[in-house]
């Protein structure tokens, strides 16, 4: 998988977060952000989530610039098992166009699908905490057969509720397998990652949050983290569809420039 790819197919798995992202609950976060929180679906109830991202970024490489556009459509199934455990399967898939110098390729990309669980531990009055194991399998769409990893890892999820604002906070850790040596070679095995969001109800039917984390940067070659900024809202029409519409900014140089999201959340 090429550096471009591994870059959005990190923030997914741990998100997706991904979510991922997720979340997936959403089963990364609550679309369109990356932090989780602690809350469960319970016991029967199914959640389907669909989201489109789109982003954009710039950097200047040997004298060159380069310029890549990303598209990363996906989907997510969340299941109550019990009140206080969630199974959810998510899939999304990464393709994009690299420009150097007015030259434009495209990039067939990534697909990427992860298996998570969430299990709430302990619950008092306005304070939740759950643990997410999760395992993940990427592969780059029409490269050569060692070109794929599998991914496992966990986070700790916390969140507070306080009147109209909920503030979650989220630390994990994945490790990566992966099948080629050059992959192996040039990019780090562990990725951690910290983040938190806050999210203030604005009106019955609206939500605003603010999400801010950071992620080691996969390429052994620098030791500058990923960081990020992500405000989004979500829209609720009714109690079991919401519409939500996030912005993530790169706060750092190795994290992407900017992406949209705009997604869809059904619960049954």
């Amino acid at each position: 998988m090429g550096t471009i790819g591994r870059k959005t197919a990190y923030v997914v798995l741990a998100g997706l977060l991904a979510t991922m992202v997720p979340n997936f609950r959403p089963v990364h976060a609550e679309l369109p952000f990356l932090t989780d929180e602690a809350e469960t679906l319970g016991k029967g109830t199914r959640q389907v989530e669909l989201w489109y991202a789109r982003s954009t970024d710039e950097e200047t490489a040997a004298g060159s610039v380069v310029t890549t556009d990303q598209h990363l459509p996906g989907a997510t199934f969340g299941y109550g098992v019990t009140e206080m455990l969630d199974l959810t399967f998510g899939f999304s898939r990464l393709w994009g166009k690299v420009t150097a110098d007015g030259s434009s390729s495209n990039d067939a990309g990534s697909a990427v699908s992860s298996l998570s669980a969430k299990w709430r531990l302990y619950e008092n009055t306005g304070f939740h905490f759950s643990v997410k194991p999760l395992v993940g399998y990427s592969y780059r769409v029409g490269g050569p057969g060692d070109e794929h990893t599998v991914s496992c890892g966990g986070w700790l999820i916390a969140t507070g509720e306080h009147e109209a604002l909920e503030v979650s906070l989220n630390a994990g850790f994945l490790h990566n397998d992966y099948g080629s040596a050059s992959e192996r070679d040039a990019t780090r095995s562990g990725i951690w990652n910290f983040s938190a969001l806050a999210e203030y109800k604005a009106l019955p039917v609206l939500k605003l949050g603010l999400d801010v984390g950071a992620f080691t940067n996969p390429d052994k070659a620098s030791g500058e983290m990923q960081v990020y900024a992500l405000p989004g809202m979500v829209y609720s029409p009714t109690g079991d569809v919401d519409l939500s519409l996030g912005f993530k900014f790169g706060v750092t140089r190795p994290e992407q420039d900017f992406a949209g999201t705009a997604g869809l959340t059904i619960r049954f």
